[in-house]
């Protein structure tokens, strides 16, 4: 749903477009990530407490292990093409397949340890373990998703790489004052400052929110 309304044309009401949108559902996936950590928690703490016997069979092991496998494919894919398309949705979504690759593993595990071994109560502290995982994983998905929303600190390099074209142009003496306001993926505005010498008046400067130029 995001990836649909993030590209949507600027309006009125919202003149720098659409694009957060991708951060806000990366922020929704990140809390979903954080409550099925808790839930993971409470429901192993409590197999800790009061043991129950875990069935086991070959179906249940052909089951877990497709499992797994899919989410592993799913989980490259999403990470794929979020890198690709700078997608905080998409990356928090692979994430989310990961964990569900770690928990299913775990259950694997453990029916096959508990079978062996017969300690019931392994099946809950394995469970104890991935999701204090899990919870690690969607607060560090959470800083990353409200970073941007909140208005961090933009990447020196960037920040460097603009300068220097500033200064490439014929008559800029430094820039100050430069601010990058994130708007979404790729959707970036910038404002900075310059400090010219006296242009000879063949000369003219054109700037925008996305471009600069000088023609003499």
């Amino acid at each position: 749903m995001a990836s649909s309304w993030a590209p949507a044309p600027r309006i009125l009401e919202h003149p720098y477009g659409h694009a957060r949108y991708e951060y806000l559902a990366g922020l929704a996936v990140s809390v979903m990530i954080l409550v099925i950590g808790v839930e993971l928690f409470k429901e192993s703490f409590a197999k800790t407490l009061d043991p129950t016997p875990v069935s086991f069979g070959w179906l249940t092991v052909v089951v877990l292990v497709a499992s797994i496998l899919v989410k592993l494919w799913m989980s490259h894919l999403n990470r794929t093409i979020g890198r690709r398309i700078d997608s905080d949705t998409l990356l928090a979504t692979a994430a989310d397949a990961r964990n569900d690759v770690i928990t299913t593993s775990v259950v694997l595990i453990a029916a096959v340890l508990t079978q062996v071994t017969g300690f019931a109560r392994l099946d809950g502290l394995m469970g104890i373990a991935v999701s204090l995982f899990i919870l690690y994983s969607g607060a560090m998905l959470v800083k990353d998703t409200i970073d941007p929303l909140l208005g961090s600190a933009p990447d020196p390099e960037l920040v460097r790489h603009i300068e220097d074209k500033a200064l490439s142009y014929p008559g800029v003496l430094g820039v100050h004052d430069l601010m990058i306001h994130d708007y979404g993926p790729g959707n970036r505005l910038v404002a900075s400052t310059w400090r010219w010498t006296p242009m000879p008046t063949s000369c003219t400067a054109t700037t925008s929110s996305t471009a600069s130029s000088v023609t003499c």
